[in-house]
């Protein structure tokens, strides 16, 4: 079931725009936010590749991370392929 006092986020999304990320926490903790949250934060993309973890593994963080998806709407960094609803 879908909470109001859960918020989705990902690691991804915070290094690839550190005050959009920082915004939405903010707004979702009910805080003005502030621009020096993100001033010590480069911008980035994650350029290592993914972990090799078992494909069994792999498998279910996807199904989880698609029924989260399916319940709070899209996850921001997470890979499209398992965000669609």
């Amino acid at each position: 079931d879908r909470r109001p006092d859960v918020l989705l986020c990902s690691y991804d999304a915070l290094i690839a725009d550190p005050p959009a990320a920082l915004r939405r926490v903010c707004e979702f903790l009910g805080l003005a936010y502030d621009p020096r949250l993100a001033a010590h934060i480069e911008a980035r993309v994650r350029q290592r590749p993914r972990l090799p973890i078992d494909p069994r593994v792999r498998a279910r963080c996807e199904e989880l991370t698609a029924r989260l998806a399916a319940i709070h709407g899209p996850i921001p960094g997470a890979p499209a392929e398992v965000t669609r609803a």
